[in-house]
């Protein structure tokens, strides 16, 4: 490639967001700033859940021990993740709108458990068999657990229903507990939803991480496809 077109760290912008408060400055007011100076096009939080959850799990330990005290705090600063949550998604759409720019959000996963009590016994570990809970339809709406080959890996993005309805597109980037015969690890990408496309059938797109970039494993008479270089490369671009 032309090294006027290369990929060059030069042109990457980083700013660490150490804690909730200043991810909420940083965010709100030198963002905006930096987008207009620096004529950025593409803005990446990773990840959005990490300063929220260390926030809500300090407050969880912070609580006295008589139990109806433990709830109220508790039950507060759900509230308030809630509502810094809505108004967080908002503003960065309204950012994208404005700027004319994609905002692409990371979000961590957490493990789902089985809560005790459920009459019905089910095949599949942390899906409840009851069609109208929650528990069981997030299983589409996050992407984790609707495949029916891929329910022994039940994970769920963190944040829950209220940050699934701020976004308007949803990639699951799955990685396999096991690798294949020659050793490297499989990892697939699924769109879950987006007003642009239906979501992705099956299993998804299995795709490779190289010193090239990123690129999509296809086959072709049963073999492995490997890209060449332009297409590697025009992968990262």
């Amino acid at each position: 490639m032309p090294e006027a077109e290369r990929p060059s760290l030069s042109r990457i912008l980083s700013i660490q967001t150490p804690d909730l408060e200043s991810q909420e400055h940083i965010i709100r007011y030198q963002l905006p700033v930096a987008i207009k100076r620096q004529k950025i096009g593409l803005v990446v939080i990773d990840s959005i859940a990490s300063n929220y959850r260390a926030e809500f799990d300090h407050s969880r330990r912070s609580t006295t021990d008589t139990a109806t005290e433990e709830r109220r705090p508790e039950g507060q600063t759900m509230a308030d993740r809630k509502s810094q949550l809505v108004r967080l998604g908002a503003f960065l759409r309204d950012l994208a709108r404005k700027e004319n720019i994609a905002v692409v959000v990371s979000n961590q996963v957490a493990d789902r458990m089985s809560p005790t009590g459920w009459s019905q016994p089910t095949s599949s570990p942390g899906i409840t068999p009851d069609p109208l809970a929650l528990d069981h339809q997030m299983r589409w709406f996050t992407g984790w657990g609707d495949q029916r080959h891929d329910l022994s890996n039940m994970k769920t993005p963190s944040l829950g229903l209220v940050w699934t309805n701020q976004i308007s597109a949803r990639i699951a980037l799955i990685r396999a507990a096991q690798s294949d015969r020659q050793g490297k690890t499989q990892r697939r990408l699924r769109l879950v939803f987006a007003p642009w496309s239906c979501p992705t059938d099956g299993a998804g797109v299995e795709y490779e991480i190289t010193m090239a970039g990123i690129a999509a494993v296809c086959k072709a008479d049963g073999e492995d496809y490997q890209p060449n270089e332009k297409e590697s490369l025009g992968a990262v671009r």
